[in-house]
Formats: C-alpha cells, sequence, structure tokens
C-alpha cells in the first residue's frame, strides 16, 4: 500500500511542481511589467523636466554662441566624467570646432562650471539626461550576459549563482539570489523571444514614453549631420541617436574604454559606425556584438595624447614642492581603486608604508596617494598624518550628478605631472597601468588583501578577476606589470623598481600597441579625421 501510494503521489508531486514553477514565472511576468509601468512613470517625469530645461537653454543665450551657416552640425552626447577628459578635455574638442558647429548634450550642463569651460563660439551647451538603467535594459543585459563568450561575463555569472547559495552574509546572499532570478527570468524571455525583439521592444518602449516634439524641436533647430554617442554603453544617450537613425542622420557611438567590449553588457544598437581604441578591441566587437550592424573605426584614445604632447609639464622641483613633499626624494605613486570594489585600499596602503619604514628606503622616499574620482579623502585620514605622504584627489566632485568627476585642463594637467614625475606607479589592475606604459614607468599591481576584510563584499567582481579578466591579462601574462600577491612581495618589487627603473619597457610597448593604437600623441587627429570621412 505504501509503494503503491507513492507511484501514485510521484506524478501528482511533478504535476505540482511544474504548476507551481508556472504560477512563479507568471508572477515574475506580473511584477515585471509593475517595474516597467514606475520606469515609465519616472522617464516621462524625466523627459518633461528636460524639455523645459531644453526650451529655457534654447530662448537664452547662456548655452554658446550663434552658429556659422556654412558648417555643418554635429551633436556631441556627453554623459560621464570620462567622456569630458577624452572628448572635450584632450583637444578633440579643438580640432572638431575648427570644422564644424558642435551642440553639446550633458547633464554637467548643470555644473556652471562645465557650462562657463564649454561655451564658445560655434559650440552649444544643452541639458541632458542624467545616467539611468530601465528594467528592459536589465532583462537585455542579462541575457546578453548568458549569450556572450567573454571569460569575464561568464565569471560574474559564476559569482551572482556563488554568492546566492553560500554568500558572505544574509546581505550579499538575497542580493545574489534576485540577480540570479534576474538572470533566469532574462534567460527565458530571451530564448523565447530572441536578442532582436528585446532590442525592438525597449526602442518601442522609449518611443512610447518619451516626447517626440522635443527632438523634433531640436533638429529642426539644429539640422545635425553627424549625433556622436561618446560612451556607448550609457543608455542616456540612446533615444537621440535612436531618432536620429530614424531620421536618416548620420550615427555613431564611441566605445569610451578597453574593457567595455567584455565586461558591459549593452551598447547601442542603433548607430551606423562605431569607434574603437585598438584592432584587438574591433575583433571583440564582432566577436561580441555580432548582432550590431555598424561600420567600425579604430581611432585609438585621444585620452592618452597628453602623455606624449605634455601640454601643462612642468619642473619637477616646482610639482613635488606643491604637493608639500621633499624635491629631493623619489616618490611612489599609488592609485586607488573605488571604495566598493577596494573597500580595504586604505588599510592595505597604511601596511605598506609601515613596512616601508623599517627598510633601508625609510626616509629616502615619499608616497603621493590619488584617490580614484569615487574615493573620498575621510578613508584616509589616519594615513595623511605620517611623514612624508600626500593624499591627492583626482579632482573636486563639481555637481550633485550620478558621476561627480568633472576634468578639465588643469585636473588633467596635474595627473599628467603626478605620472611624469613619479619614480615607481602602484594601482590594483586599472587604466593606470596603460597611463604609467606611456612614459615607461615601472608599474605595480596589489594582488593581496589585508587580514581583517577576506570576506569581500563585492557580488559581482571577485578579487581574483581583477588580474584575469579578458581585458586585463595581457598586462599579467606580457609581463609587463609585476603583480603582488603579499606585502612582502610589493615592497621587494618597489626597491626593484626604484634601483633599476623600469625593466619592462619592450612588454610595456607591447601591451600598449595592441590596447590602444595610435598611442603617440596622434590620437585626437586621428579621431576628428574619421569624425569627417564619416560625414562626407
Amino acid at each position: 500500500m505504501f509503494i503503491y501510494s507513492s507511484k501514485m503521489l510521484k506524478p501528482l508531486l511533478t504535476i505540482g511542481f511544474v504548476f507551481s514553477s508556472g504560477l512563479s514565472r507568471i508572477r515574475d511576468a506580473f511584477l515585471f511589467m509593475k517595474m516597467l509601468a514606475k520606469d515609465a512613470a519616472k522617464l516621462r517625469e524625466k523627459a518633461a523636466t528636460l524639455n523645459d530645461e531644453l526650451r529655457a537653454a534654447l530662448e537664452s543665450d547662456s548655452g554658446g554662441e550663434a552658429f556659422d551657416p556654412g558648417r555643418k552640425t554635429i551633436f556631441l552626447v556627453v554623459t560621464c566624467g570620462q567622456a569630458v577628459r577624452t572628448i572635450l578635455v584632450s583637444g578633440l574638442l579643438g580640432k572638431l570646432r575648427e570644422r564644424y558647429n558642435i551642440v553639446i548634450f550633458s547633464p554637467y550642463y548643470r555644473s556652471e562650471h562645465f557650462l562657463n569651460s564649454y561655451k564658445a563660439e560655434n559650440v552649444r551647451v544643452l541639458p541632458w539626461f542624467d545616467n539611468y538603467t530601465l528594467r528592459l535594459e536589465f532583462l537585455a543585459a542579462y541575457y546578453h550576459m548568458h549569450c556572450s563568450s567573454s571569460g569575464t561575463l561568464k565569471s560574474i555569472m559564476e559569482n551572482i549563482e556563488v554568492n546566492a547559495k553560500q554568500g558572505s552574509s544574509k546581505k550579499i546572499r538575497n542580493a545574489a539570489r534576485r540577480q540570479y532570478k534576474m538572470l533566469n527570468f532574462s534567460v527565458l524571455v530571451g530564448k523565447l523571444f530572441g536578442r532582436k525583439t528585446l532590442s525592438g521592444v525597449h526602442q518601442i518602449f522609449l518611443w512610447a514614453v518619451l516626447p517626440h516634439g522635443m527632438f523634433r524641436m531640436l533638429f529642426d533647430r539644429f539640422s545635425p549631420e553627424l549625433v556622436l554617442s561618446t560612451a556607448a554603453h550609457h543608455s542616456a544617450s540612446w533615444p537621440l541617436t535612436h531618432y536620429a537613425q530614424d531620421q536618416g542622420v548620420v550615427t555613431a557611438a564611441y566605445v569610451i574604454s578597453w574593457d567595455n567590449l567584455t565586461t558591459k553588457t549593452l551598447l547601442d544598437e542603433h548607430v551606423d559606425h562605431y569607434l574603437v581604441w585598438s584592432d584587438e578591441m574591433l575583433t571583440e566587437m564582432q566577436e561580441h556584438f555580432p548582432f550590431i550592424e555598424a561600420q567600425a573605426h579604430v581611432v585609438g584614445s585621444p585620452q592618452f595624447d597628453m602623455y606624449f604632447n605634455k601640454e601643462g609639464l612642468v619642473p619637477r622641483d616646482e610639482f613635488v614642492q606643491s604637493m608639500g613633499l621633499n624635491p629631493d626624494l623619489p616618490y611612489i605613486l599609488y592609485a586607488t581603486n573605488t571604495p566598493i570594489a577596494m573597500p580595504e585600499e586604505p588599510q592595505i596602503i597604511k601596511e605598506y608604508w609601515e613596512a616601508i619604514q623599517k627598510t633601508d628606503l625609510a626616509g629616502k622616499v615619499s608616497l603621493v596617494v590619488r584617490l580614484h574620482p569615487k574615493d573620498m579623502i575621510s578613508r584616509y585620514e589616519e594615513l595623511g598624518e605620517l611623514p612624508d605622504i600626500a593624499i591627492t584627489l583626482a579632482g573636486p566632485p563639481e555637481w550633485e550628478g550620478a558621476d561627480k568627476w568633472l576634468p578639465d585642463q588643469e585636473i588633467m594637467a596635474y595627473m599628467l605631472n603626478q605620472m611624469a614625475h613619479a619614480s615607481v606607479s602602484i594601482n590594483v589592475a586599472s587604466t593606470m597601468s596603460l597611463e604609467g606604459f606611456c612614459l615607461g614607468l615601472p608599474t605595480l599591481n596589489v594582488a593581496y588583501t589585508t587580514a581583517t576584510n577576506k570576506k569581500r563584499e563585492n557580488l559581482l567582481w571577485s578579487f581574483e578577476m581583477y588580474h584575469s579578466s579578458d581585458h586585463y591579462k595581457a598586462l599579467v601574462d606580457e609581463g609587463a606589470v609585476l603583480v603582488a600577491h603579499s606585502k612582502e612581495e610589493l615592497i621587494n618589487a618597489t626597491k626593484e623598481s626604484l634601483k633599476h627603473g623600469a625593466t619592462r619597457k619592450e612588454a610595456m610597448q607591447k601591451v600598449l600597441s595592441q590596447k590602444v593604437s595610435y598611442c603617440d600623441g596622434s590620437s585626437s587627429e586621428r579621431f576628428s579625421q574619421v569624425i569627417g570621412e564619416i560625414i562626407s
């Protein structure tokens, strides 16, 4: 009887599980639709505010001067501090201004400093959306993560699954479970409807929510020949490129960082041209985003031009004294990570510097800690009290937007001098390594954490991924950087670098050529030429 009952119960339990699973899927779909409605209301509100701001700006002359009617017009969408640095501060804007009228759309319009810096003859500055992410974009992003061949994205998915089951805290486990649930839901929807449908639904959503009159007003007023998104993965710029493409206006997007094609999950699919740093990124574009039908161009990155043109470089003694340090001593430049990515970094630096004082380097070297734009000086108060140390900001926060870093010529000249006059550069695994290669600066990477921070509260990016991720591992494999797995290794590497200088120059140049084409001071010129070719 017991055996008979168990046989009868088995199919009933199976049916119950399928039914329960189906109900769960239906419930997820309803919750998702509810979130979409909230997104629509929020975006509609943002668009209404933006529409009013645009009309007010166009009626005033606060955003710039009159345009030359004999020139063609370019729309530049600038959505982050990195784009300000790469496109506006680098000299590229000046080259484009020589030939075109420029309309800069940016959330930084709300910063008086930004407005006054860039409004000029044949340049107009107008407000735009701050960065946002819609639930539809999350859906498409997770589906891309599932389909992508990027090893970095695969590692992120593994981290989500591991943290959902055995995260270091209840908070992490719950957050990971929400992410894991969203990942599975997106895979189901993606398999049912396909990537093209997800992209199409997103575009329809934008068309349904955003006011068409706002775009008509802009395009009728300026008649642009080109709309250029300066950060292809920022969806805040997509409504402008989508409308432009619908109107037959040429569109382009720049992949602003070397890691974007292997770490980002979404790029603007509705553009005619893509601009990338290198042939390597061209290959990554074809491999990871084959569904984007756009012509790709290699233009390098104007952010590196300053290391070769050296505009703003001052004598070493003068600069070192301005940081409050002894100009007779060499200094180590430590560039920090974000507080979320490296919460223990103040402790790592403190322990490293205290250990340095117990070696024969004591009193013979200084330390400059350059904070990441998202880092906070309050985290380093204890370190700042020690002798021969300077704690410096990447730049003061200029406004209350999502990205508070607003670099200008002065800030970038300061960074150039910090790099050019350093004797050793240390970071965890950032673009600062490539920047050091431009100057042949010995570069060390931190690959260890402190004993008190073994459990890292990082949901997606595990510590081990820093030096093995797709975009970065070549620097390690080629020996362009020395990776220190302990405080002792970092101290020994520091000593060797101070004594012998850059012994890895050949590897540095090889990797730099691989990652950044035209890394000779000519990227702005090349970028401008390609823009001209696209327009003509």
